[in-house]
């Protein structure tokens, strides 16, 4: 698009032969840093889409791993119950029978 604004800018002014080669040569440079933030922002954008396709599969990893907690915690407190219920079967038993001698 400046391209275009710098070619309707020389057709429309008379320019010397050093001013049209100035003109040329930025005009060659800004092409050439455009093409390279060009291929900067794919690469970048390829990076991005890398990145948020390994987010992806660790979320849905931490999110099994959560999963498999949860089922832990559930199974710890199971068992801890069930370890507070023999506590205190044994400790009424034992309580019961030094009573009794």
């Amino acid at each position: 698009m400046a391209e275009l604004e710098v070619d309707d800018a020389s057709h429309n002014m008379p320019h010397s032969p050093r001013t049209k080669g100035i003109i040329q040569h930025f005009v060659r440079l800004v092409k050439t840093h455009t093409e390279g933030l060009d291929n900067d922002m794919q690469v970048t954008n390829e990076k991005m889409g890398q990145l948020e396709a390994t987010q992806i599969d660790t979320n849905t990893k931490l999110a099994n791993v959560e999963m498999t907690v949860a089922h832990i915690d559930k199974s710890l407190v199971a068992l801890l119950r069930r370890f507070d219920e023999m506590h205190a079967n044994t400790n009424g038993g034992r309580d019961e029978g030094a009573e009794g001698n």
